[in-house]
């Protein structure tokens, strides 16, 4: 993959298999990704859907690209939690 959301796919990759949940908050995943989120991002959970299938939908292949599954999004929280889909011996969770 490449792109804007490359580094978050990166990011995400290098979090230690036994990390099963990853929290980050919105500001977090611009500071990886070194720009800003759309604002869709800061107000409609589709935005967070995962689809990695979709070509118009590239951050969602980044995170699902590096074995994790968004759980849950929290607006007023800022921030979305994260699931590893794949355990430690490669089976989905």
């Amino acid at each position: 993959m490449s792109g804007k959301y490359r580094p978050l796919e990166d990011f995400m990759k290098k979090t230690p298999r036994h990390v099963t949940n990853l929290t980050l908050s919105l500001e977090q995943i611009e500071l990886i990704i070194g720009a800003g989120l759309p604002r869709s991002a800061y107000r409609y959970r589709q935005w967070w859907a995962n689809q990695k299938k979709n070509t118009k939908r590239p951050h969602a292949k980044a995170w699902m690209g590096a074995g994790f599954k968004v759980d849950k999004v929290n607006f007023s929280g800022g921030f979305v939690k994260f699931t590893r889909t794949l355990g430690l011996f490669g089976l989905t969770a």
